[in-house]
């Protein structure tokens, strides 16, 4: 039989409890990459900062997205900024103002935004185009899709990496909640 002193047992519990809330990829001893993809043609710098992308006077199914930045060490990065464009629910680009598109600065490791739900557009299931940055890491730039959508085995840069977290049902006729976490690699 083993003695083990009381502090040698107090740290060992604390260090294992610890464990308990990190991301299960941290208690691996990795996080997961977020795979990057391209920035598509409809980008447009500029973009205001802002939370709320619902324009007065179009019709759409809510989205509020939890968007979470985190390091290659699984802990929190900030301050964040989180460029953010995509179709509106007709699956049309805005090319000439700034529907659908925020630049959203953040002191947090992360932000809550809140949209429509994109359109599809020939070619492409609904999406979300996404470029992450922090100081000290490489930007990311990304998409996001939703689940549970016909055309995503379809679409050719699709990743299954890259589904939203949904929190409420998608066949539902209510608003959608999603979250995501992005994982940034040093620079």
């Amino acid at each position: 039989m083993v003695a083990l002193s009381r502090r040698h047992f107090v740290s060992s519990s604390l260090g294992g409890a610890a464990g308990l809330w990190l991301p299960a990829g941290a208690r691996a001893g990795a996080c997961p990459r977020t795979a990057s993809l391209t920035a598509g043609p409809f980008y447009r710098p500029g973009a205001p900062d802002s939370t709320d992308l619902r324009p007065s006077g179009l019709a759409g199914r809510e989205l509020v997205l939890d968007l979470t930045v985190r390091g290659r060490d699984c802990k929190p990065v900030f301050p964040v900024l989180i460029d953010l464009w995509h179709a509106d629910p007709r699956g049309n680009y805005d090319l000439e103002g700034f529907r659908f598109r925020t630049r959203r600065a953040s002191e947090r490791p992360g932000v809550r935004l809140v949209t429509f739900v994109p359109g599809r557009y020939p070619g492409r299931t609904p999406h979300l185009h996404l470029t992450v940055s922090a100081p000290g890491h490489r930007p990311l730039t990304t998409q996001l899709y939703l689940p549970g959508e016909a055309l995503n085995e379809r679409d050719f840069l699709f990743r299954p990496s890259l589904l939203l977290n949904l929190t409420s049902p998608a066949q539902s006729a209510g608003p959608l909640s999603g979250s995501y976490t992005f994982y940034l690699q040093p620079a």
